[in-house]
């Protein structure tokens, strides 16, 4: 499945996002 294969991608790329907006809230 090519989802399956995107997935592990999408993980930490939401996590950086994830990361991203906490440091905007600490601002």
């Amino acid at each position: 499945m090519e989802l399956n294969r995107f997935l592990p991608f999408n993980i930490p790329v939401l996590w950086i996002r994830i990361q991203n907006l906490s440091h905007f809230s600490r601002r």
